[in-house]
């Protein structure tokens, strides 16, 4: 057995805690050594920065907050922790905290990175927190105060003791000079802003994450899809009232269960566990099942307004949005805003609510929101607890892991283009040629790509529009092809607040008694098939032969 390793990185004494400094060349190192060299960025390195505040398990009262990097521009590239902070209570000072990341980062900045015998350079894209941190990172009020926005001058209104809300949907927009001199007193309250001295822009790249803002936000919060319906949290005409009603909609996500693909980590549960919805839970009902599953169980007003919301951040988190499709989105959340008092009154108009508006800049300017969202880092969260075996020295423990770590050996990059094939067979529909030169799979992966013969990973749309399931899966001559049952009518579910075939989202029926045999890359996506509803109907009261088909848009990184 080989001697352990120990490290030698010193954990100091800052802002009423224990810190330890793991470093951004390391990180940055390790992540181009672990990624392929062909998609090693011409350009520098973009770097995206978190943190946020983690318990280190359920039940004690220690409290850790990591800063994780990530390099935005290699495609699915994992954050990494730079830095940890541990405490019982969050650091007492955002600019001690900081200060060995910035002061990294400023060297790397200014002379580049050192790798394999060449100069990587790097500059900072964005910073990415939910609204406690952001407040505690920006030295700026909480979003309950008066001025929480770090994006522009709205001012709330308190309507009763806890309860301030944030009107309006135009607001002037801060600029960096306003914000580095501190202009508006309602909304800063420290001397300086902590991340002011990496010379980057607070105001417009310090983006906000739809993981925390929607998904957990007004998904679960505000919901129009949850709370609103289940509790009546609000106004109780956005209620369920009807009990049939709120069983068809049990009996409608249990049978949606069954055709979910493997693309989500987390398969749907009972609508009355909304409590513990996780965000991804909520992310999959926002944008897929959520308007088959609502139609004609909810208030009308409700589910319109739930399909502005639906439309907006489908078209906001597809890789494929342009500069025309983003400004619709845009509008649909200004009249989600607008509307909203109206459906679930004036306590609906939360800071969330608020943050809203501001999504669609943040694609125009850092791309799609899977791009910047704290999902990745989230997910990355479960690294201390990992690292810690022992009741006690949780950061020498995870400096002596990090050091062990160092010493193996790193993973042989793997080309995300290459095919994997499983479940040879002789079965199903053979293509057709005339030799006998191929073989028959039932899946084949790619990448982030998963497809199967089987039902719930079946269904594709191609690059000409088409949407098929998939009948087999052949190997010939080093190429993949996919025989397929292409449905020949195809239908909107909706219409308002644009036909849901532009954002993917269709009714199909009538297969092709006829099959198509076309080549792997003339998929364009890969798609979510679920039962069909008219109105009311129940689980027993679904069509056979109609079914929504969503495309699905990547999942890669949420979990």
């Amino acid at each position: 057995m080989k001697a352990p390793v120990y490290s030698t990185l010193p954990i100091v004494d800052v802002a009423g805690g224990e810190y330890l400094h793991l470093g951004v060349r390391h990180a940055l190192v390790k992540c181009l050594s672990s990624t392929p060299a062909s998609m090693h960025p011409v350009t520098p390195l973009e770097i995206d920065f978190s943190t946020d505040e983690a318990s280190l398990d359920k039940v004690s009262k220690i409290l850790m907050w990591p800063s994780q990097i990530r390099v935005a521009n290699i495609p699915n590239s994992s954050p990494y922790i730079v830095g940890i902070f541990k405490g019982s209570t969050k650091p007492s000072s955002a600019s001690l905290f900081f200060q060995p990341f910035k002061d990294e980062m400023q060297e790397l900045l200014d002379n580049s990175l050192d790798f394999q015998n060449g100069n990587v350079f790097v500059r900072l894209r964005c910073f990415v927190a939910d609204a406690p941190a952001r407040s505690f990172s920006l030295g700026h009020r909480g979003h309950n105060s008066r001025a929480p926005c770090s994006r522009c001058w709205v001012r709330g209104e308190y309507i009763r003791a806890g309860v301030m809300v944030y009107k309006g949907t135009t607001h002037r927009l801060r600029t960096e000079d306003e914000y580095s001199s501190m202009v508006d007193t309602d909304h800063h309250n420290c001397i300086e802003c902590p991340l002011a001295s990496l010379g980057f822009n607070v105001v417009s790249s310090t983006v906000f994450d739809y993981m925390h803002l929607v998904c957990l936000g007004v998904m679960e919060m505000g919901n129009i899809g949850i709370m609103g319906i289940i509790d009546g949290r609000f106004v109780k005409s956005s209620k369920i009232s009807n009990k049939s009603h709120l069983q068809a909609l049990n009996s409608r996500l249990e049978l949606v269960k069954t055709y979910c693909p493997r693309d989500f980590a987390r398969k749907p549960i009972l609508i009355e566990k909304h409590g513990k919805f996780k965000a991804t839970e909520q992310r999959q009902l926002l944008l897929n099942s959520g308007p088959i599953i609502f139609n004609g169980l909810v208030n009308s007003a409700v589910y319109n307004h739930f399909l502005l919301l639906h439309t907006a951040i489908r078209i906001l988190v597809d890789p494929q949005c342009t500069p025309q499709s983003i400004d619709f989105a845009e509008k649909c959340i200004n009249l989600f805003n607008e509307t909203a008092s109206d459906i679930y009154g004036v306590e609906f108009l939360s800071y969330n609510v608020h943050a809203l508006l501001h999504l669609p800049d943040d694609v125009r300017s850092f791309g799609h929101l899977d791009t910047f969202s704290a999902f990745p880092y989230e997910n990355n969260m479960t690294y201390c607890r990992k690292m810690c075996r022992k009741p006690s020295q949780h950061l020498q423990q995870i400096a002596n892991r990090n050091a062990e770590n160092c010493h193996t050996q790193s993973k042989v990059p793997v080309d995300p283009s290459r095919l994997k094939y499983i479940g040879k067979h002789l079965k199903g529909p053979t293509p057709p040629i005339d030799d006998n030169n191929y073989c028959r799979y039932s899946r084949v992966l790619t990448g982030s790509l998963y497809l199967s013969i089987l039902g719930q990973d079946s269904a594709v749309v191609l690059r000409n529009g088409c949407i098929a399931t998939i009948k087999n899966i052949i190997q010939r001559d080093n190429s993949c092809y996919l025989v397929l049952n292409r449905f020949t009518k195809i239908d909107d579910l909706f219409n308002l607040p644009c036909r849901s075939s532009d954002i993917g989202v269709y009714i199909c029926s009538a297969p092709s008694p006829k099959l198509m045999y076309v080549r792997l890359d003339q998929v364009a996506g890969k798609c979510f098939l679920m039962p069909y509803w008219s109105k009311e109907g129940t689980t027993k009261e679904c069509s056979s032969e109609r079914f929504v088909v969503i495309k699905i848009i990547s999942t890669k990184s949420v979990v």
